[in-house]
């Protein structure tokens, strides 16, 4: 049950991400029940991601839900992406407030040029 996976998610103290909602556009596997049940879990769930890689998804950024971009890092032209700006303390509780205040920037990071 996704509801006791986040009761663990969170009683270890961490925060509880809803990775790829929606369509990345990429053949990869998705959450997509996490999106079709997003009312009921809303409460549950500290944020959405809206956007992973150079994808930033419309649908979850104009949804109202609670957001974060983040995205997988395995190779290096992955480096330029959307990325979550914490303007706040590097320190873990300061990092999770900032997500649950939605106190950030949303940045894009490009590859930089030589």
């Amino acid at each position: 049950n996704i509801l006791d996976v986040i009761r663990s998610i969170k009683a270890q103290g961490g925060l509880a991400i809803a990775a790829h909602p929606v369509y990345t556009g990429e053949l990869e596997s998705q959450t997509y029940r996490l999106w079709d049940h997003r009312e009921e879990l809303s409460e549950h769930i500290d944020a959405w991601e809206v956007a992973s890689g150079k994808r930033l998804f419309n649908e979850v950024l104009l949804s109202g839900l609670p957001i974060i971009a983040n995205s997988d890092l395995h190779k290096p032209s992955q480096v330029e992406s959307w990325k979550t700006y914490i303007h706040g303390e590097r320190e873990l509780a300061s990092i999770k407030n900032a997500i649950r205040q939605q106190d950030f920037t949303l940045k894009y990071f490009p590859l930089a040029q030589e």
